[in-house]
């Protein structure tokens, strides 16, 4: 059975939502260009790998491409846990042959090769008048699905009834996110196939009509319908339905009829009775066509009479018997039925209200229901009109409102903001390694023992950890207020922080709108930001200074700044309110009497450690990450302790002698490490982040990509996990740019920031964006011992070489003389191009060509002029005239060709030979002498020979790895340009000037009669390599190889024939000259 498949091409089904008038017209206009970067311009088919511009081409060749994967997927072992990382994942692997952003979700904007911006954050089906999930909606119904599948265990254990309820609703909402910009059913119903054989159940797809998944989708998206859904999964999961449904699609194959596809093909519904004509029977099954409907009944719910009586094309009717579950109430088909009588809407209604089935379903819903998006389904269970299309035609098209339209507005805002000033180096979906994977990473049950194990579950995993709304993220005028109340212990006096009958935090504005008051608070607490950073820390650092930022960040927006949760705090209406337990998606934090004792603890530790003033950097990371989870868990403010925390610590670094800046972490990031340290009892991640904004190196690379993105527009990055390269550690993933001292891959959504130092100069030059890349992160010692890193060039290869040598003046020259020649002899100046080619190749051709020209001219081409009974014309006189110059100009261009072509090689072995070699970092010694005055360096480097000769030594090493153009920009002090040449950051060709003149400076103190003929920027190559090339001339001479010493034989045997010539008819000769003249 060939399984249905998608467009690949833009489908015409699909179609951008249109705009509402209140939807501002140029976010409008952004968006609409944005989804067209998907497409060829002025086209709509799809931008592929394949390059293919025609639709139906590019739709038969994907779709191949996606059923051998299909077959090596459904062998490659299951994964543990399902989540929308797997589902990525076999979007990525089903269309990487054909599409750029294969396994990334279209709200997303992705940067193609061409620099291009494509994304798609609305999207509507033509015919549908709802569009599918929404902008950011996308993410979060991702986010819901991983904590659904996590909370239920991948749906195991359950009965295959109860695995259809579940699965039905799964295929629904993954319908209404549709995540990707093409490609959504292969790729969920390949999903939802894995997940079925993981529980333990079986579902085929490939035995459903296309006119019936259509169907089951019209009934979902349109009219909020579960139940087609659910009647289909039943009938490709029942072994008995199963095996009619397959007996069906092999009859149709055998007899040609690939029309099936186009009809609503479905196994009868236990319980209901239909009435249409008999179409023939199979060994297991029969059909009927009711209005159009293929029926495929089970021939034992026919009677033996029936079996042998029936005839093609007979009226009858059969009811499907009752499975034996008195626990189920049986609901009505999804098929056009015999009207029966028997029940009142109205009395349908009430049952209904009873039906235990139906209770169920509401429970099941209930659950699946947080990750549906707000245009999704609602409460289905309720009774259904007597047939779908009656209710297709009286289901009128729900317009959004007005309210609607502008929280889409504003939940776009931030991916407007990254059309602007394309940037030619991303981010960063997911793009998605495009190493074959065949198993997917998992989070460990157990914390990981090392940082990057948890990272690389973060990194390919980034949403499937559920993140709370802990006040975790980083500093931000903007940050979002938690305005509702946590799962608490029975204390009700949390209600009392809030205005009665409202989610929105009492305040001293007397705001009531909860997004309101965010906006205001966000605006006081930046201006209180900037007042605390000027003021000078306390030396002595304690939990009362704590309670003194979180007062001076809130006390304009609430009462009770600065006060602790668990304390009754009195309002000014009389009211108390506390909040002794605070709970939030499955972390608890401290208690009522846990607060102040970690707050006791905090200042002890302080006190202790007299506040990490002394330690090195890496110890007070260590010590100031354990207090921040300890902080973290104490929680001791009602809202607010986020930004609380993290202002502490940066004044806690401060006193320390250490800079922390929380600038650089994202919203996303510091919600990952929060979860890792409080739920999973891993540090490792928190550690991470500290190391990344108190390293120097680190901070500064983070800092320039934050920048750049801000540059660019793309400032909505809060949601990204963005990290700096972690050492020791190796990562797979997609170029995505880079800056002057950093790179940027995306692993899998991931942005992981690198140092330029960790990638070979050849990498550097010549990475592109979209290329995938593997890197290892150096340790700090490794990138500390090197100054000038050693590159590795690649051998010529013989079209290179051929090229460096046609495009030098001298063959050039040569190559013109001949064309000349053989313009005046032929008529035709590129008459010998082709063996000119040949020659290159093979340079014994010359000598062939040439004594062909010599010896037969005619035999090439037709010479110019007449000749008529022995009188020739001028032209005939001067193309004879010059056949023998002809042959000399072929033996010269072939004897440069060859000189020169040694040459290149010559060079080139020179230039890897420079290349290399690696320089270490100076010694000691130069620090050393650094400190000294002049008069007390001449007199140190008087007194020691052995460190003047350590000084020759090193400095014939710099001069013999930097070319001149090296020296070049060290005298300019062009940072960029030695970068550039050296392929290495802005940052280490700094470094590396700062050294170079800093011995320049020690060799001007220096006696010259030490240095005469080591002088540093008189030191040339060309003087070197006219030695080097001397010596190599020699021996090049001693080693021709036959093809030289043909060529020599090749000239002897021309000059030899043109003296011969010369001898037998010197006559013509001079007057063919003659006449040339």
């Amino acid at each position: 059975m060939i399984e249905n498949t998608d467009h690949c091409a833009t489908s015409p089904q699909e179609e951008l939502q249109e705009q509402h008038p209140a939807m501002n017209s140029t976010i409008s206009k952004q968006i609409n260009e944005a989804s067209q970067s998907f497409f060829y311009p002025n086209s709509k088919v799809l931008k592929n790998k394949y390059r293919i511009t025609d639709q139906k081409i590019l739709k038969e060749r994907c779709s191949d491409d996606v059923k051998k994967e299909m077959i090596k997927l459904r062998q490659e072992p299951l994964p543990e846990q399902f989540n929308s990382s797997y589902l990525k994942y076999l979007h990525q692997r089903l269309f990487s042959h054909a599409f750029e952003w294969a396994g990334h979700t279209r709200e997303a904007p992705f940067i193609f090769e061409d620099s291009s911006i494509a994304f798609m954050p609305i999207l509507k089906r033509k015919g549908f008048t709802k569009p599918f999930a929404i902008g950011k909606k996308i993410q979060e119904g991702l986010e819901k699905l991983d904590k659904t599948l996590a909370e239920k265990n991948n749906l195991k254990g359950l009965t295959r009834e109860e695995f259809v309820e579940h699965a039905a609703e799964l295929m629904i909402n993954l319908h209404h996110l549709h995540p990707f910009r093409e490609g959504n059913r292969r790729t969920k119903r390949l999903f939802v196939e894995q997940l079925a054989k993981a529980a333990g159940h079986k579902l085929d797809f490939s035995l459903v009509t296309k006119k019936r998944k259509d169907f089951v989708r019209t009934a979902a998206m349109e009219h909020n319908d579960p139940e087609p859904m659910k009647h289909l999964l039943e009938d490709i999961s029942n072994p008995e339905k199963f095996l009619i449904l397959q007996e069906f699609t092999h009859s149709m194959r055998e007899l040609g009829l690939d029309e099936k596809n186009y009809r609503l093909a479905v196994v009868a519904k236990e319980g209901e009775t239909y009435h249409g004509t008999y179409r023939g029977s199979g060994p297991n099954g029969f059909m009927i066509d009711v209005q159009g409907t293929f029926i495929l009944g089970n021939k034992k719910d026919l009677t033996p009479e029936q079996i042998q009586a029936l005839t093609i094309g007979e009226s009858f009717s059969f009811t499907a018997p009752k499975a034996q579950r008195p626990e189920k109430t049986q609901r009505k088909t999804l098929l056009p039925e015999e009207k029966k009588a028997v029940l009142t809407n109205n009395e349908i209604i009430e049952k209904s209200k009873d039906n235990a089935s139906i209770q169920i379903k509401r429970k099941a819903q209930a659950h699946f229901a947080p990750w549906i998006t707000s245009h999704a389904l609602h409460d289905s269970v309720k009774a259904m009109p007597q047939n779908l299309q009656e209710k297709e035609q009286t289901t009128k098209p729900m317009a959004q409102s007005v309210s609607s339209l502008r929280q889409t507005q504003k939940d776009f805002q931030e991916t407007i903001l990254q059309t602007n000033n394309i940037v030619s180096n991303d981010q960063i979906s997911i793009q998605i390694p495009k190493e074959k994977r065949s198993d997917h990473p998992q989070i460990e049950k157990q914390p990981p023992k090392k940082a990057m194990v948890y990272w690389n579950v973060a990194t390919k995993k980034m949403d499937t950890i559920p993140s709370p709304s802990m006040d975790t993220s980083p500093l931000s005028p903007h940050e979002q207020l938690s305005s509702w109340p946590e799962t608490e212990g029975n204390n009700t006096k949390h209600r009392n922080f809030f205005y009665p009958n409202s989610i929105t935090l009492k305040n001293k504005y007397g705001i009531q709108n909860s997004e309101k008051l965010k906006v205001q608070c966000a605006h006081d607490t930046a201006k209180a930001l900037i007042h605390l950073r000027r003021e000078a820390p306390p030396q002595n650092l304690t939990s009362a200074y704590l309670q003194y930022i979180h007062h001076t960040l809130f006390k304009n927006t609430f009462e009770w700044a600065g006060h602790t949760r668990e304390k009754p705090f009195t309002f000014e209406d009389g009211t108390v309110a506390s909040m002794p337990n605070m709970k939030k998606d499955g972390i608890s934090f401290a208690s009522e009497k846990q607060i102040p004792k970690s707050l006791e603890n905090l200042d002890k530790i302080l006190a202790e450690t007299n506040n990490l003033k002394g330690l090195t950097r890496e110890t007070f990371v260590e010590q100031a990450t354990e207090m921040m989870i300890q902080l973290n868990y104490t929680h001791p403010f009602r809202e607010g302790n986020g930004r609380t925390q993290r202002m502490f610590f940066e004044k806690l670094g401060q006193v320390a002698g250490h800079t922390l800046d929380f600038s650089l972490i994202t919203k996303k990031r510091m919600n990952l490490a929060s979860i890792a340290s409080l739920h999973h009892n891993n540090k490792e991640m928190m550690q991470h982040l500290f190391d990344d904004i108190s390293n120097p190196e680190k901070t500064l690379i983070l800092k320039e990509f934050m920048d750049n993105m801000k540059t660019i527009g793309l400032e909505s990055i809060n949601h990204r996990l963005i990290m700096t390269a972690q050492e020791g550690q190796t990562y797979t993933g997609f170029y995505r740019g880079s800056g002057p001292n950093a790179f940027m891959l995306d692993a899998n959504g991931t942005f992981i920031i690198g140092n330029k130092k960790d990638l070979t100069p050849k990498q550097i030059k010549t990475l592109k964006i979209g290329d995938a890349l593997s890197f290892t992160a150096a340790r700090a010692k490794q990138q500390q011992e090197v100054l000038i890193p050693a590159e590795k060039i690649a051998p010529l290869t013989n079209n290179e070489i051929t090229e460096k040598i046609k495009s030098t003046a001298s063959i050039q020259e040569r190559r013109k003389e001949i064309e000349t020649l053989c313009k005046i002899i032929y008529g035709n100046r590129h008459i010998l191009q082709e063996r000119i080619e040949i020659i290159h190749k093979n340079p014994s051709e010359a000598e062939q060509l040439a004594y062909q020209i010599a010896t037969s001219p005619h035999s090439i081409s037709k010479l110019s002029g007449t000749k008529l009974c022995g009188i020739k014309n001028n032209a005939r006189a001067h193309a004879e005239a010059n056949i023998l110059p002809l042959c000399r100009a072929i033996d010269h261009y072939i004897n440069i060709f060859k000189q020169t072509e040694r040459k290149i090689l010559h060079d080139h072995h020179a230039h890897q030979k420079r290349c290399e070699q690696s320089v270490k970092m100076p010694g000691i010694w130069i620090q050393n002498l650094l400190s000294l005055s002049k008069e007390q360096q001449q007199e140190t480097l008087s007194n020691s020979p052995e460190l003047r000769g350590e000084i020759r030594t090193y400095i014939r090493k710099i001069n013999e790895r930097l070319s001149s153009s090296d020296h070049e920009a060290i005298k300019e002090n062009n940072h960029e340009r030695l970068a550039k040449s050296l392929g290495t950051s802005v940052n280490k060709a700094k470094e590396i000037i700062e050294n170079v003149n800093h011995i320049k400076e020690i060799e001007q103190q220096i006696a010259p009669v030490y240095f005469y003929n080591h002088k540093f920027y008189e030191y040339t190559a060309p003087n070197r390599h006219q030695s080097i090339q001397k010596n190599n001339d020699i021996k090049n001479s001693n080693t021709l190889d036959k093809t030289i010493i043909q060529a020599q034989k090749a000239t002897h045997n021309v000059r030899h024939h043109d003296k011969r010539q010369e001898n037998i008819h010197p006559h013509k000769t001079e007057q063919a000259i003659a006449m040339k003249s």
